[in-house]
């Protein structure tokens, strides 16, 4: 079971998951005029046996992202806020 998906499912804009083929920036934000943004990979190994996928050092991850959004002062969502949207239950 290959990973053939070239892009995320969805993505977090205005404390908010939206799918990935649904993003609406005003070219007003000052995210289009002024390039503000954070941006955080996480790189995922796929164990094929398993058929599972792995997310290398998620909490440094997250923590970098965190810190990012804290300096440009773009509200920072909780985990727990992140874990409900994704997956609908706290």
């Amino acid at each position: 079971m290959g990973m053939s998906q070239a892009f995320p499912q969805c993505l977090w804009m205005s404390g908010q998951l939206v799918p990935f083929q649904n993003p609406i920036i005003y070219v007003s934000t000052a995210a289009a005029l002024y390039a503000t943004n954070v941006f955080e990979g996480i790189r995922v190994y796929e164990d094929d046996e398993q058929q599972e996928a792995y997310a290398f050092r998620p909490q440094e991850h997250f923590a970098r992202w965190f810190e990012s959004m804290e300096m440009i002062r773009v509200p920072v969502p909780t985990p727990r806020l992140i874990w409900r949207r994704l997956y609908g239950r706290s």
